[in-house]
This record gives structure tokens, sequence and C-alpha cells, in this order.
């Protein structure tokens, strides 16, 4: 009895035995930890194991990496390109296995390089730009410098600053990543700040014809005989959409009263003309000989009453064009015919000096854009065609304001012209895109002027 008591005991002892060995009582539970999760480009990490249960395999997948698998326990991986990556970790012990997924587990960002944008390059006097950080990498710091800004310094990721000087003004920004490592960018010639300093109208023609200068001389659009048309807005020479004026050359115009005309010394516009001039080869003394002469005429700016005769030109003012030239005026009253001629622009001369009218071939040119700035007492005419190194040319005969007047200020043509001496009513209607027309009460310096070209 007891003998059998022995063997059934000992039967029950290897049941016991091989029974715990087939159940393993230590669960399998991967886990794992890297060097740095936050790395840049091609800087390598370290992945440990750290599972539970004893496991005797491993099985490691690197979304991103390199390698991209590992069967080691403590693998060393590298990310060359920037991203966000998930890491696998599978645990194996006989027939057993168990998988961790860390989703967006490692970032990899490019090496530190600075960059900016800007809510704006130019802008008047007294406004501000919203500066926007655009650098790559894993950046922790910002230091700015704003030459002519307020404030000139910041730390902050996106600063807003104001400028109240008008000029030319660099930006830096220096960046530094979570590992110290430091990129610089500075540009030159990042703002570009407008005057306003007696600025008495201001029309960027951005979708309405307002006056932003805060005087409110708005303008109004006359379709035919009747303020009821609505304007078109174009391209402006930056290719942004909607932001420049186009008048048609027949029934379209603007008016833009007669207080924003009083006492001002500046005129400065942008306009390209749809129209085509011809060559006159043969007008040696300024005279109208050619039938098609007055046919090529336009008023881009007017006031009052303009008489174009065979001999005399009367006009409280008229920018516009007159055959092939470009001839700016201020109150010209009973001058020579000739004389307003020497005010003619060409656009195949260096403009270093008054137009030469035997046997000049010119032609205005059509489809481009021109910078026209007119400025007293000085009497001189800045024109700028854009991508070409231009000079000025003078008459030292005008000065002072243009005087108040009742006359309103016209844009593409002219109320009333009298051809000859008959009383024919005629508008000389322009064709073509007005921009950024600037009116100022004082004379700007050519600095000033040099900044209205970058507008």
């Amino acid at each position: 009895m007891i003998r059998e008591l022995k063997i059934l005991i000992l039967i029950l002892s290897f049941g016991i035995f091989y029974s715990c060995q087939d159940s393993d009582p230590i669960p399998l539970i991967p886990g794992f930890s890297v060097s740095d999760s936050v790395i840049v480009i091609n800087h390598p990490i370290t992945f440990t194991d750290l599972s539970e249960g004893m496991a005797d395999s491993y099985l490691w997948t690197f979304e991103g990496g390199n390698p991209s698998t590992s069967m080691e326990a403590t693998p060393a991986v590298v990310y060359s390109n920037p991203g966000t990556f998930d890491v696998e970790l599978t645990i194996s012990k006989g027939n057993r296995s168990e998988t961790l997924i860390k989703p967006d587990f490692i970032q990899v960002y490019p090496v530190a390089k600075a960059d900016f944008i800007s809510s704006d390059t130019i802008i008047n006097e007294g406004k501000q730009i919203t500066f926007e950080d655009n650098s790559a990498g894993n950046i922790q710091s910002w230091a700015w410098t704003f030459e002519g800004g307020v404030p000139a310094l910041s730390t902050n990721q996106n600063p807003i600053i104001t400028y109240n000087i008008s000029g030319i003004y660099p930006v830096e920004l220096i960046v530094t990543d979570k590992d110290g490592v430091r990129d610089t960018l500075l540009s030159l010639e990042a703002v570009v700040v407008l005057p306003t300093d007696g600025l008495r109208g201001y029309y960027p023609m951005d979708g309405n014809l307002d006056d932003w200068s805060g005087n409110n001389f708005h303008g109004t659009f006359i379709f035919g005989d009747s303020s009821s048309g609505s304007p078109t807005y174009v391209k402006n020479r930056h290719g942004e959409s909607d932001k420049a004026l186009t008048l048609n050359g027949l029934d379209e115009l603007v008016d833009l009263g007669s207080s924003v005309s009083d006492e001002i010394y500046n005129i400065s516009f942008w306009f390209k003309s749809n129209r085509v001039f011809p060559t006159y080869a043969n007008n040696t003394d300024g005279l109208n000989q050619d039938p098609a002469f007055t046919e090529e005429r336009w008023a881009i700016i007017s006031r009052g009453e303009a008489l174009l005769s065979n001999q005399f030109m009367n006009s409280e003012l008229f920018i516009g064009a007159h055959g092939w030239e470009l001839i700016p005026f201020f109150e010209y009253v009973a001058h020579n015919f000739g004389a307003v001629y020497n005010w003619g622009i060409s656009s195949d001369e260096l403009l270093t000096s008054y137009i030469n009218y035997s046997g000049t071939e010119s032609i205005l040119p059509s489809d481009e854009w021109i910078h026209v700035v007119m400025n007293k007492p000085f009497g001189w005419v800045n024109i700028e065609f854009v991508g070409s190194a231009k000079g000025n040319v003078g008459n030292n005969e005008l000065e002072g304001p243009l005087s108040a007047s009742d006359e309103p200020l016209i844009l593409g043509s002219t109320f009333r012209i009298t051809e000859g001496w008959n009383e024919e009513v005629i508008h000389y209607g322009f064709d073509g895109v007005i921009d950024n027309l600037r009116i100022y009460d004082r004379v700007l310096s050519e600095e000033e002027i040099a900044l209205l070209n970058r507008e």
C-alpha cells in the first residue's frame, strides 16, 4: 500500500512539473527606449530593448530609418530625411510573440536654416509688417534685428514691426536649434517704406477708387455721361489681381474732385498704355503737320480746359501723350508750342537732355509699365521705364505749386479740349492701366522718388 502511494505521488509530481513548463507564468511585454526621439537628419540614435518576459528574439521595423529592420537587441539607426516616423518591435519566445508599435515616435528635422516671410515688403510710413518665421530645423530660439523698425530687436518667433520713416531697410534673423546649431539670414532690402509726409491723395487702385491718404478725397467713376458704371480692375505690374484700374479710352474716366489738387507739388503714378503709337520722322518745327497727329493724343491726368492749337497750349495740368511723346507740364499758359515740346519724352531717348525733333523716330512703348514723377518747384520730370536705366529732363521756368482751383482732377481724359480755334469738345481718353497714384503738397527728394519707383 505504501509502495503504491509513493508511485502515485511520483506520477503527480512529474505531471505538475511538465504542466508548469508548458504554461510559463512570465508574460511577454514588449518595450523599448531611444537615445533621442527628436533629431536632425543623419544623426545616429540607439534603440534599447526594455521588454519583459525573457524574449529570445527581436524584430525591429524602423519607418524611414537605415537600416529599416533589425534583429539586434540595441540597434543603431540613422534617418536621412525629415519627417515623423513609426517604430515597431516584435519580441518572441518559443511559439509566442508580442508586438509594440509607437506611432510618430521619431521626429527628424533638417539642419537649422534661417528663413522668413513677411506680410508686406512695401508699405507707407507708420504701417506695420508681420514677419513669420519660415526656418527649417528644430528651432528653439529666434533673434531678429529690424533696422528702422519699432521695436528694433525681437526674440518672438513671429514679430510685428512698425516703420515710421521712409527708406529701404534690412532684416536679420538668427535661429538656433535644440542642439545649439545656429544659422543667419540677412535680407538687405527686405522692407521699402514710402513717404507719407505731405501726402494729399493716395490711390492704390486696389479694387476701389478710395483715397488711402486719410483725407477722404475719394474718386468717382464716370461711364459715358453718368456715374452709374462700374470700374474694372486688373493685374498690377507685380502680377497681383484686381490691383490696378483699367480705362477703355472711349467713355470711362475718374473724377477725383477739386480739393485733392490744391497747392500740390508732386504727382507720382504708374501707367501702361494699350495703344501703339506711330512714328513721325519729319516734324522739325514742332507743329502739327501729320493728319494722324491729333488722333494719337490722350490724357492720363488733367485739370482744367486745355487749348491745343498750332501755336499755343493752355492748361492748368496735363500729363499725357501727344503724338509719340509723353508730355507732362504744370500750368502752362501761353507758352510757345515748341517750348511745350521740350517736355516731350520719347521712349528711345536716354532722357538726359531735351528731345530733338529733327527727324527723330521714336515710339512710346505699349504694354509696358512706366513710372512717372512730376516734381516742383524744380520743374523736372523723372520717367522710369521698368527694367531700364533712365534719367530726367527739366525746365526751371516752372516754380511754385499747382494752385487751388474749382476744376476737378480727372484721370483718363480731359473734360474739354478745344481743337484749333473751334469749340469742338474732345475727350482724348486714355486706353490703358493706371496704378498707385500719389499726390503730395510738398517737393520730394530724389531719394524719396527712388523709393516710389519700387512701389
